[in-house]
């Protein structure tokens, strides 16, 4: 699986996440001339106008350290899956398809979908007021 997607401008929002290559826009260079960047409200509209640098950006998916990063405990992998816990939540994330089911401690089904990156997992958690 490719480690990078290019967003669409509906992706864009405060908290978003994202890298822009400013040494070398005609190319992609792994790790090469990208900053990361993460939207605030103070930023807002200078980063609205790298909407039209879509070229230049890219968005990490979503992986185990994303995961990680925002509180989750990994407690097990079976296969292709990898099994996380979060005060009163468990969280399983199918590496190949980038897909995520969250059930609550009474096994309830909150969430079962794809999410691409981290900024998505961030905003589903708020969603569902699960709290880092």
């Amino acid at each position: 699986m490719k480690t990078y997607y290019t967003p669409e401008p509906s992706e864009f929002h405060i908290g978003f996440e994202y890298e822009i290559n400013t040494l070398y826009p005609e190319k992609h260079i792994d790790g090469y001339g990208f900053i990361k960047t993460v939207i605030t409200t103070e930023n807002y509209r200078q980063n609205m106008d790298c909407i039209h640098l879509l070229d230049r950006v890219r968005v990490k998916y979503l992986d185990h350290d994303d995961i990680l990063s925002l509180g989750w405990k990994k407690t097990s992998e079976i296969q292709n899956s990898s099994w996380y816990t979060l005060n009163e939540f468990c969280l399983i994330f199918s590496t190949t398809q980038n897909k995520i089911y969250i059930s609550d401690k009474h096994d309830e089904t909150k969430f079962s979908g794809t999410i691409k990156n981290k900024s998505e997992l961030k905003r589903l958690m708020n969603q569902l007021q699960i709290n880092m």
